[in-house]
């Protein structure tokens, strides 16, 4: 499938207006513009019901975000959408390692530019011990939440891209401190999200070897009481049900995605991309039990 041609056109004319909009010294309008850019993007994004379109013309849109971004390079919003925009393209649509690892840590740079521009307090937190970073974290307040969530995103989609690096594993530690902070700051940010990775990061390992499962099911099942999602059901069956050997449950979740239908206001690009999943889970569940 080829890129669509009016992509590219709205693309280069929204360019066109915001340099003639510097060029003339409308700094309070560009801020306004850049912000309500940033923010309403990766929603657009959601909305999208063909993966391979978003696949394919995302790359334009990322440097169209960094062009917002040296407009405004001090705005912590514009930093965190960035960080978002960054961590899904790299997290979800790029297969190749190298690239993923170079989007992902573009994300984090953000991710840590946001946080650091938000609160001078917190700029040099991913340098700090575990403890004195822990220590750091009780401080924050419920208006830092965002802000620590698109950085924990940011933190997260890196680890995964290095996942070969000693380095970035040790990092997971603070990654799910950051998560449980958020949460208890503020539990319904991204619609709950902040429970699914860590119903992911608990269910990586088996008990033996440090993994918590039923802690993990915990957070699945609190991630589904704050939004019905279909892509939570897919991680829940693909992290947790197959971790504990519970085909019963792997089989429900996966069918009751491809029961629902993919159009949903602001996650329609997602639920795509969990029936997808739900679909290839299913075809080898008798086979992995």
């Amino acid at each position: 499938m080829q890129k669509l041609n009016w992509i590219s056109a709205v693309l280069k004319n929204g360019i066109v207006i915001l340099l003639t909009l510097w060029i003339m010294g409308c700094a309070t309008y560009v801020n306004r513009t850049t912000e309500r850019f940033s923010n309403n993007l990766s929603a657009a994004m959601m909305k999208q019901p063909d993966p391979e379109t978003i696949r394919q013309g995302t790359p334009a849109y990322l440097i169209l975000i960094d062009t917002m971004v040296e407009s405004d390079p001090k705005n912590p919003k514009t930093l965190a959408n960035a960080s978002r925009l960054y961590s899904t393209y790299a997290g979800v649509f790029v297969d190749d390692n190298e690239r993923a690892g170079r989007l992902s840590l573009r994300a984090k740079e953000y991710g840590e530019q946001s946080l650091c521009n938000h609160s001078e307090s917190l700029c040099e937190i991913a340098k700090l011990p575990f403890d004195e970073f822990e220590n750091a974290l009780n401080k924050t307040t419920e208006k830092d939440a965002p802000f620590l969530y698109a950085y924990a995103v940011s933190q997260a989609t890196w680890i995964q891209a290095n996942e070969n690096d000693w380095n970035a594993i040790a990092e997971l530690p603070k990654v799910k401190s950051l998560l449980n902070r958020i949460i208890d700051l503020d539990e319904k940010i991204d619609d709950g999200n902040a429970h699914v990775y860590l119903g992911v990061l608990d269910t990586l390992l088996p008990p033996s070897v440090g993994g918590k499962p039923e802690q993990g099911k915990a957070h699945f099942d609190r991630a589904l009481e704050l939004q019905d999602s279909l892509m939570t059901r897919v991680l829940y069956a693909k992290h947790y049900a197959r971790l504990v050997y519970n085909q019963e449950l792997h089989d429900e979740l996966l069918n009751t995605v491809l029961e629902k239908p993919a159009k949903q206001n602001g996650m329609t690009l997602i639920n795509t991309l969990a029936k997808q999943q739900a679909e290839q889970l299913l075809e080898s569940s008798d086979e992995y039990f």
